[in-house]
């Protein structure tokens, strides 16, 4: 497990408004090591997230961190209005201008600017939450509709391939539950 001071000693590489002070650890992930970091920003402070990504998942991290600039600097192009920042992450570049910083153990650390006030949830809470997670994952989709696919990184081979994972889904389950149409349950 990744210490809160090397989470801050990455978090010196990417450029902030000020020195990073504090860190602790964000959220339940259960892939990435993942840090708010308070920085003095002179006029108040500014927090960012800090992530270490998890090369057990993702054999190569440094396609995930340019996965997420392409497709983030895709969605904020398509934004407009007052909360546009707050609907979509922004990549925050290391010193060196690139989107990853490898420490001296070779970890590969990505940030972005905390989005403040938001809330996530590590499970739905109720049908009118999911709704609402399946309307912005729509959302999500549509606003990528001129986004060619093959400009993007297969970080994990055969993971959409749904036929496959229903099919390794479908081996792990009983076959009393196999068997029961989905179609009523979606209605």
């Amino acid at each position: 497990m990744i210490r809160a001071e090397e989470a801050l000693a990455a978090a010196d590489a990417f450029v902030t408004r000020g020195p990073a002070r504090r860190v602790e650890r964000l959220g339940s992930g259960h892939i990435h090591d993942t840090f708010s970091v308070s920085c003095d920003g002179g006029t108040g402070e500014v927090r960012y997230v800090v992530q270490r990504l998890n090369p057990r998942v993702f054999p190569d991290p440094l396609a995930v961190v340019e996965n997420a600039g392409l497709l983030t600097r895709t969605l904020s192009a398509s934004l407009t209005g007052a909360d546009a920042e707050r609907r979509c992450l922004r990549c925050i570049p290391t010193r060196s201008g690139a989107l990853a910083h490898v420490d001296a153990e070779g970890r590969v650390w990505r940030s972005f600017a905390r989005i403040e006030g938001a809330l996530t949830y590590d499970t739905v809470q109720s049908p009118e939450q999911a709704e609402r997670a399946a309307r912005a994952f729509g959302s999500f989709v549509a606003q990528l509709v001129g986004l060619s696919p093959s400009r993007l990184h297969i970080t994990i081979p055969g993971f959409h391939a749904l036929p496959a994972v229903s099919l390794q889904i479908g081996a792990r389950e009983p076959a009393h539950v196999r068997q029961v149409p989905a179609v009523p349950a979606v209605h």
